[in-house]
């Protein structure tokens, strides 16, 4: 296995990315994705188009459920009972900005490199209570992400192995948002926030600590990197295919901004998505071609994030039931992020 560090892959370019996964994962599309989180240290952060609102900060809070990633239970590991759907103890600013109740989301951003283009998508689940104009999430679940190829000859990306760990690990309750009504409508921002994979959670959500390298292994109270996909590799494995094929193991933090107006709360709205990928490449498996690197696109209208309300009946049950639902559901409720390839 080769090691090449701190770089990013793009997996679509010269070199396609993703491997179709190994058997059909619940949710799970077809194997037809690229991959390729753009590089650590040069990629930029395009600036939103939609209305930012209030001056974003970052949450680097982290959920007492994730506070030890290594050990935590999912909701099915420990045979929790099925959920019911959250009621608001608070009461919103304005009928029409009310984000209290169940959303599904879809996260999109787009990376390019030697004139090719891919997508990572990334499904999320949410539980919101609303007291005036400040959202909190009581329940928030990453449900896991994948990289689709935008171009004709790129490749895609499967990282299906390690949903399992990305559900138990991320979670997202406590995550804030402001949402204030305006003249034509309201006005919704979800400050900076911070998503680890492949690594020790809580350590590595503060951006002043170095993502680990390949010699950094998390051990007993050291943090460090962790294969999240029990395969034996370090990090996430990202599983190519297309032009060129293979596997590349990385660390990962993302810290994505949503911000935007909209016209009200009633179904589904869409928001600016200002993101920021940081990667360090922990090995690779084939061509040096899947090491090839990947910058965020300039184009900030191809960053975006959709959210979408649930009834009583969709999404219900354990984490692992409820993330299975979410990524099935996305292809309807919110196709525009989900589409493969992006028209």
């Amino acid at each position: 296995m080769a090691s090449r560090l701190k770089a990013h892959l793009l997996v679509g370019s010269v070199l396609a990315t993703a491997c179709a996964p190994d058997a059909s994962a619940p949710g799970y599309d077809d194997p037809f994705l690229i991959g390729a989180p753009a590089s650590s240290a040069s990629s930029t952060t395009p600036a939103a188009t939609a209305d930012p609102g209030p001056t974003a900060t970052q949450d680097t809070g982290v959920p007492p459920t994730s506070m030890n990633p290594t050990s935590a239970p999912s909701s099915a590991a420990a045979g929790a009972p099925t959920r019911t759907p959250p009621v608001s103890t608070g009461t919103p600013s304005s009928a029409k900005c009310d984000l209290s109740g169940r959303w599904l989301a879809t996260q999109r951003s787009v990376e390019e490199g030697v004139g090719v283009q891919e997508a990572l998508r990334n499904w999320m689940y949410f539980e919101f209570t609303q007291n005036g104009d400040d959202v909190t999430t009581t329940r928030g679940l990453d449900c896991g992400f994948d990289v689709v190829p935008l171009s004709a000859i790129a490749g895609a990306a499967d990282l299906h192995k390690a949903w399992p760990k990305i559900v138990e690990n991320d979670s997202m309750a406590g995550r804030k948002a402001t949402i204030k009504a305006s003249a034509s409508g309201c006005t919704v921002s979800f400050p900076a926030y911070v998503t680890i994979y492949g690594a020790t959670v809580a350590y590595y959500r503060d951006p002043s600590h170095a993502m680990p390298g390949v010699n950094d292994a998390a051990s007993g109270t050291t943090p460090g990197w962790e294969d999240w996909d029990a395969d034996g590799n370090p990090g996430v494995t990202y599983n190519l295919s297309g032009i060129a094929s293979g596997q590349v193991f990385y660390a990962s933090r993302q810290t994505n901004t949503w911000s935007g107006s909209i016209t009200d709360t009633s179904s589904s709205f869409r928001l600016a998505l200002v993101p920021k990928h940081e990667n360090d490449e922990l090995g690779y498996n084939g061509s040096p071609l899947l090491t090839t690197q990947a910058n965020l696109a300039a184009d900030s209208s191809l960053h975006f994030v959709e959210l979408a309300r649930l009834d009583a009946t969709q999404a219900t049950g354990d984490d692992a039931t409820t993330c299975t639902a979410v990524r099935t559901l996305a292809t309807t409720l919110t196709p525009k992020a989900d589409e493969k390839p992006l028209q």
